[in-house]
This record gives C-alpha cells, structure tokens and sequence, in this order.
C-alpha cells in the first residue's frame, strides 16, 4: 500500500533484468512443455528476487539425469523443509496457501514435497519414486545472519515508513468519505433518548427517538464526498436549543502532512537504495532540466544490481550445462537504461567507430 515502496520495488526489478541477454538466442530458448522461454523465467525470477531476495526454480530430468524441463515456483509460496541431524535440507514444500488465512483451514493437503536440487541423486530418485517422481527445486534466498533461512528484504528496516505513508492515504480517504473534511462536534441540548413522535401514540411500532432521528438525517445527507457541499437548515423556537459546533482540537493541517510524506519517501528510497528520480518521486528534475543527475542515478543504479545479476547469470550457466543438449557459453546481461537519450558517447570514441556502428548508436540511442 506503499506508492514509493512499490515504485522502487518496480525500478529494482526493472534494473535486475536488464534489456536482454548477451547471446540473442537464449531469450527464445525453450525450457519446458508449456512453451516457456529463457527469457519469461529470467523475467519472473527477477520480479522475485528484487522483492523478496530469492527465488525457487523446478527441473524435470530425463534417465541419464540431464534436465530437460525448467519451472519457476513462486518464491513467497515456498518453503524449505526440516533439517536433519546434520543440518542439511533434502525436502523442500510448495503451497500457493503459504503465508494466507486459508492455509490452516483444509489447504495443508495442498502442500506439494519436492526434493532439493541435487543432480548426483537424481537417478535414484527416478528409480525409487517411478511415476510419482516430481523434480527437484532449487531454493536460491540472499540470506543473513539474522536470517539464516528465509531471506530478509534489504528494505525491511522501512516497513513502517511505509505503513506511515499508507496511513497518510488511509486518512485522507477518510475524510472524503466522511463528508466532514472539517472534524467538529455538535452539542445539543436535550435528552437524545426521547421519541420524536407524541410519547401517548397508540401506535404499536417503538416511536424513533431524537438521536436516532438525527443519526438518520446524518447519514442521508451529510455522509459522503459527493455531500460535502450540502447545507444543514434547522428551525428552532428557542435560541437555548440551537446546537452548537465545537471544532475538534487537532494538530494536523496541510504542511505537517506533506513534510511527513517527503521524511517517508526519502527514508523509503535510503532503505531501498534506489535514487528517487529513477522510481518518478522526485520533483523538480526533468529530462531537460537536469539530464546529467539523471544519468549518474542510472550509472549508480545500474552498479547496484551488478553483484544480483552475476549470482543470476552464474546460476543459468549451471543449469544450461546440465541441460540435455548443454550450452556451455558464458552468459551476461546487458544493462537496462530507461533514459537511453540521455547517452553521450565520448568523442574520441566516436572518431574511431565505422559507419555502420555510428548508425546502429544513433538507431539504439536516439529517437528519430
């Protein structure tokens, strides 16, 4: 519920898959019988590991134990089984309940129990399960030494930064739909349990008393944002029984506000680590007004996801050399830039490149 928190959860994202791999052909590379590219887990392993510091692959092998078939599990649905005696994790469980209230309800037959990723037992896996042989999953987690088992997102320290800002909003929705945005009291004089209509009627329903009446009138037209501009006319034949208004002592108002926002997004983009022009939460920068901090912001960023990538990229070489048909070729990314006409090319670089290399800068840099 947090706008900067998810802003910067997006640009993480964003920066972590990059624009493509360094072999084109990989991003078209077939990985299971659903039809599913190298590119579409690349991207929804990222979209895990930007937000929760992990991911959770499943392979399904062949007879000689080379795999053949690659799944992405969704992280947040998987858990890692108990330990040994030795400590060491051979299950590993799966449940799109994990972490909601259905879970404890009839969802725990839901549960599905995969073997680790560990291809030297893959054979006698196959043999001993037949049929009902599953794959293995490999559980990927950045962990800590304050979480050693499930990783712990690096932005953790501003959950309630983000509560804060959530409520801001919470607040103000309130107020709207209250139809008050002014809060007040409202001292009447009488007694409210009294009834409206003549207390000797014979009628036989409960005659409705003077605060229900007025909680009626309330509620009718004066509740609401599209009733805020309505007005309240009572008549009286007393001036001692003309309500009076008692405005609410507060301390909030329009500037502590919106200097509690800006102290949430900037504690929300520290903890994040991710400049605030990249995630579109900083005023007063442009593409024309100050191209040159936007360009070190993509430089700093793209440096920040560099150490994630090659964790990425190191794992996808391992997988793809104990594929059925092994391809062994290093595999980098290429860095994501969502401002490319921002670039500028050095000018003893550009004297030394070729015609055609100068027009295929000019196609992937500029817009024409």
């Amino acid at each position: 519920e947090s706008p900067s928190g998810t802003a910067c959860v997006s640009t993480i994202q964003d920066f972590l898959e990059g624009i493509g791999f360094s072999d084109e052909t990989l991003e078209k590379f077939p990985v299971n019988y659903k039809g599913e590219t190298l590119w579409q887990i690349h991207q929804k392993t990222c979209k895990d590991f930007g937000e929760f510091e992990g991911f959770a692959w499943r392979f399904m092998y062949d007879a000689t134990g080379r795999i053949t078939e690659w799944f992405n599990l969704p992280f947040e649905n998987v858990r890692l089984g108990k330990p040994d005696d030795k400590g060491y994790i051979s299950k590993i469980l799966y449940n799109p309940y994990f972490g909601t209230a259905d879970f404890h309800t009839l969802k725990e037959k839901d549960t599905t129990i995969y073997d680790c990723y560990n291809p030297k037992a893959v054979r006698a896996q196959i043999q001993d399960q037949g049929e009902n042989y599953k794959g293995q999953v490999l559980f990927f987690g950045t962990t800590t030494a304050l979480s050693r088992f499930y990783p712990m997102p690096e932005a953790h320290s501003a959950v309630k930064w983000m509560k804060i800002e959530a409520g801001v909003s919470d607040y103000h929705e309130d107020n709207i739909n209250n139809g008050f945005l002014q809060p007040f009291m409202l001292a009447i004089i009488g007694n409210p349990n009294e009834p409206v209509n003549n207390p000797e009627s014979t009628s036989t329903e409960t005659p409705m008393t003077q605060g229900e009446a007025l909680d009626d009138v309330i509620e009718k037209n004066f509740m609401g944002a599209k009733r805020v501009g309505n007005m309240w006319v009572q008549w009286f034949s007393n001036k001692d029984e003309v309500p009076i208004p008692i405005s609410m002592p507060s301390n909030n108002n329009g500037d502590l506000f919106v200097t509690v926002d800006n102290q949430a997004t900037k504690k929300i983009t520290i903890a994040f680590k991710v400049p605030a022009v990249l995630a579109n939460i900083h005023e007063g920068v442009s593409l024309g007004g100050d191209g040159n901090q936007i360009r070190v912001a993509v430089k700093l960023m793209q440096q920040r996801v560099i150490k994630k990538q090659r964790m990425l990229t190191d794992a996808y070489q391992m997988i793809l050399r104990a594929w059925a048909n092994p391809y062994v070729q290093d595999i980098t990314i290429a860095p994501y830039n969502p401002y490319p006409e921002l670039e500028i090319l050095d000018d003893k670089i550009w004297a030394e490149m070729s015609p055609e290399d100068r027009a295929g800068w000019i196609e992937e840099n500029t817009e024409i």
